[in-house]
């Protein structure tokens, strides 16, 4: 059995297991002539480096060069690109050679987005980029789920929302003001990484500098009206940052007829850098796992990426029109209006819409329960699912 593989944070010299080696089999990762590098922004401040701690971070770097050193700097469970690149840059220039350096990212459309700063930055030598879907395997792979139950069911949608982020409290407020929240398991805990309760105002307008003063307005009427019953728990407190199933999640999604996934990128996640990463989390492989039919509140073109991994989406029972829509706030607008749509329906009109979407499910429980047995790059004979 191959050794455990770990990437080190120059920073603070922290060593986090990798799974570079699950995503990408065909790179032998156990090389000695290879140096590992966490570049996840999450937990590192590698974005907002100074030059100073850039200087630092090159001499560590390059302690023990040789000119066949392979680089891989490990960002592959993030979906950010640009602004990691841009340090990168800045670390590598000419001190070492950019054929050697790698970056791996779990930004699916990473390599468009690279290329684009590169004629954008006129960069002569370019390093090389990996994508992958890493979070498709960080899931336990499900054993006991029995077929789609095709029932009438108490709430109408499942939502999850924990790291508070613009489009999350935006949802949340453009929903409650239709009156959509309520027929919902909903939850947002307002908190972020640090698991620190947010202040409201700095919220607000977070939110509202993203929107037009009309939607703007909404989410602040409506926060305020909400913020007494804030944090929105669930099944578990803001600390808790649980990104696998536990045991209380299933009668959610058994008792709901579809997840409305509030994934991590909606508005770019810095506007001096404004991108648009197509990244799906743990939050959109939960309700395929889950065998539950979801809206994919995320990046315009989300679906279509979802797509070119071989998952069906639900279009026409669900309207995923809102996938094409580029300008933001039209794409939140529209999605709410949706489940707007949706939540109007009859109890005899649900039970049809199961049965109508009862064969995509079913497809990509077993489509995501072969990728993540067979660790998802080995050939997949579709035809068999």
């Amino acid at each position: 059995m191959s050794r455990p593989v770990y990437a080190k944070s120059l920073l603070n010299g922290e060593l986090r297991y990798s799974l570079l080696p699950i995503n990408f089999p065909e790179i032998d990762f156990t090389d000695e002539n290879c140096i590992i590098v966490y570049a996840a922004f999450v937990n590192q401040n590698i974005i907002r480096m100074s030059s100073d701690d850039i200087i630092i971070f090159r001499e560590k770097l390059l302690t023990g060069h040789n000119s066949d050193r392979k680089y891989y700097f490990d960002c592959v469970q993030e979906g950010i690109v640009i602004p990691v690149i841009s340090t990168i840059h800045k670390i590598v220039e000419d001190y070492i050679d950019p054929k050697n350096v790698y970056f791996f990212t779990g930004a699916l459309n990473g390599k468009e987005l690279y290329n684009e700063y590169i004629a954008k930055n006129n960069i002569k030598n370019p390093f090389n980029i990996r994508v992958s879907s890493s979070w498709e395997n960080h899931l336990n792979c499900l054993k006991s789920l029995e077929k789609y139950q095709i029932k009438n069911k108490e709430k109408i949608f499942l939502s999850f929302n924990r790291v508070t982020r613009p489009h999350r409290t935006a949802f949340l407020c453009l929903l409650e003001e239709k009156g959509l929240r309520e027929k919902a398991y909903y939850s947002y805990l307002n908190c972020n990484h640090k698991d620190v309760n947010l202040n409201s105002e700095s919220v607000i307008q977070d939110a509202r500098s993203w929107l037009t003063p009309k939607t703007g307005k909404i989410v602040e009427e409506y926060y305020k009206k909400l913020e007494p019953i804030i944090p929105i728990k669930l099944n578990i407190d803001p600390e808790t940052n649980m990104t696998k199933f536990i045991k209380s999640d299933f009668e959610y999604f058994e008792n709901s007829y579809f997840s409305f996934v509030t994934e991590t990128m909606f508005f770019p996640i810095f506007k001096s850098f404004n991108e648009y990463s197509i990244f799906f989390s743990e939050k959109t492989f939960k309700p395929i796992a889950m065998k539950h039919p979801f809206i994919l509140a995320c990046t315009a073109h989300s679906l279509e990426y979802l797509r070119k991994e071989n998952y069906k989406t639900f279009h026409p029972f669900i309207d995923e029109t809102y996938d094409t829509i580029e300008n933001d706030e039209l794409r939140m607008l529209i999605i709410v209006n949706e489940i707007e749509r949706l939540s109007n329906q009859t109890n005899k009109q649900w039970i049809e819409w199961q049965e109508n979407i009862s064969d995509i499910v079913e497809y990509n429980y077993k489509l995501f329960q072969v990728k993540n047995k067979e660790k998802w790059k080995k050939n997949i004979n579709l035809e068999n699912i």
